[in-house]
Order: structure tokens, then C-alpha cells, then sequence
């Protein structure tokens, strides 16, 4: 006699159920070089398709070949929660000299929200104090729309600030704030 399983939820009894289409990541053939924001959206461009705000660090060497992509948070309809000590975590353990920061926007609007621009220096500082450089944050919406940190200017403003900040306050040395003469 076979014995059939039926499983039961009181607690959600009745109520159907909505699957979560996060999204298929598909296989990167790494290593992946990068010259440009395009090439960055090649490699983040299934994140369009998730259905939750997914964010991802794509870990680089010194010739700007990425070793990895890792997906550091998956988040809500309009939010996910990016701590820059796991950003920190990642590129330390993938042994990364720089990273790239990308993530969606499930409305398709990639233009960044102040949380956006909050994280992205965060991550910036975080990540100068180890000596590794945050290259770009893309944002991608739906279809072509897009969003680059790095083309628009803001990266390089942020960094700027940021050094500043960290020399001023003695936190950073020669070595880290890139002055040292080779």
C-alpha cells in the first residue's frame, strides 16, 4: 500500500500562492575583461528580469578582468539591504583589486534613489580603507535603460570626497590615497 503525502497549511489555507520569479542566473565564462559601462551591462543584464531588487559585485583583478560575480543581496520590490563589511567580505575573499557594484530596479526606472547614492558611498569608504578601488555602480531598469555611477560623474565625485575626507581625518595613508610616486 503506497501512502500519499499531503501536505497541509492551516496557516495559508485557501489562499493561493504567487511564485517568486527572482531570476535565472545564467553562466558567465569568466574571466570577462572590461573597457567600458556596456561591457559591464553584458555581464548584470539578467538581473532586468528579477522580480526583487538583486544586488551584485562583480570582484576584478588589476587588469580589470573579473574573476567573479557574486549576489550579495536579494531585497523587496524596491529595496535590498547592502552592507559595504559584506561588499568588504566578498572582494577580500576573491582576492579582488577593485570591484563593480550593480543591481536593478524592478520598476524599470534605473535612475538612483538617494539609498542608492548613500550605499554606493558607503561601499566607496569601506572599501578605500582595504585598498580596493570601486569602479562603477550600474543600475538596470527595464529594456536599454541603465544607470552608470562612473558615466555620469558621481563616482568619481564620491571618491574624491571621500579620500578628502579620510586624509583629512588621517585614516588614509600615502600608499592608499594613490599619491605615492612609482
Amino acid at each position: 500500500m503506497v501512502k500519499k503525502h499531503v501536505e497541509k497549511s492551516i496557516l495559508f489555507q485557501g489562499v493561493p500562492s504567487v511564485p517568486m520569479r527572482i531570476m535565472e542566473i545564467r553562466e558567465i565564462k569568466f574571466p570577462v575583461k572590461l573597457a567600458r559601462s556596456q561591457d559591464v551591462l553584458d555581464v548584470v543584464k539578467d538581473l532586468r528580469r528579477a522580480d526583487r531588487e538583486t544586488f551584485a559585485v562583480l570582484h576584478l583583478n588589476a587588469k580589470n578582468v573579473i574573476l567573479s560575480r557574486e549576489i550579495v543581496s536579494v531585497g523587496t520590490i524596491d529595496s535590498a539591504a547592502v552592507y559595504p563589511r559584506e561588499v568588504l567580505k566578498s572582494a577580500i575573499l576573491y582576492n579582488a583589486s577593485s570591484v563593480i557594484l550593480a543591481h536593478n530596479h524592478p520598476s524599470g526606472d534605473p535612475a538612483p534613489s538617494s539609498s542608492d547614492k548613500q550605499i554606493t558611498r558607503d561601499v566607496i569608504g569601506t572599501l578605500i580603507l582595504a585598498g580596493v578601488r570601486t569602479l562603477d555602480h550600474v543600475i538596470v531598469g527595464n529594456g536599454d535603460k541603465s544607470f552608470s555611477f562612473a558615466d555620469s560623474g558621481l563616482m568619481a565625485d564620491y571618491e574624491s570626497l571621500i579620500r578628502k575626507t579620510l586624509e583629512n581625518a588621517g585614516l588614509l595613508s600615502a600608499e592608499l590615497s594613490g599619491d605615492l610616486d612609482e
